[in-house]
């Protein structure tokens, strides 16, 4: 049993490294061109770490933030409907999540830690 605890650290390590190398990127909605590197909508987000409350700003029109954890499962989702909003992260565990913020014509997605 002891074998199966190790691997499974093993595993989780090597896949976080491969997560920490992933780039950031986000695509124009039903644009199948490579993803573009400068942020057109000048998004701003805080704190990252984030203990609790996590804030989202962008200069268009959010629709919904998407929480996923490390295994790629959608653990909050809310519908924001505005320029800026926040999410109320205090429930969940420590550890790696990406943020997927949709607005009406862009989708992105952000790496952040919960501390």
């Amino acid at each position: 049993m002891k074998n199966f605890y190790a691997t499974l650290l093993l595993l989780l390590i090597t896949c976080s490294f491969s997560l920490a190398q992933t780039k950031i990127s986000f695509h124009k909605k039903g644009d199948n061109t490579a993803p573009v590197d400068s942020d057109p909508l000048n998004l701003k987000y805080y704190p990252n770490p984030v203990k609790d409350v996590f804030y989202i700003s962008f200069d268009k029109e959010i629709t919904t933030i998407a929480v996923i954890n490390f295994l790629g499962q959608t653990v909050i989702e809310k519908s924001i409907h505005s320029a800026q909003g926040s999410v109320d992260m205090s429930a969940l565990a420590p550890g790696v999540y990406f943020i997927k913020v949709t607005t009406p014509s862009l989708s992105k997605t952000l790496k952040i830690i919960k501390e």
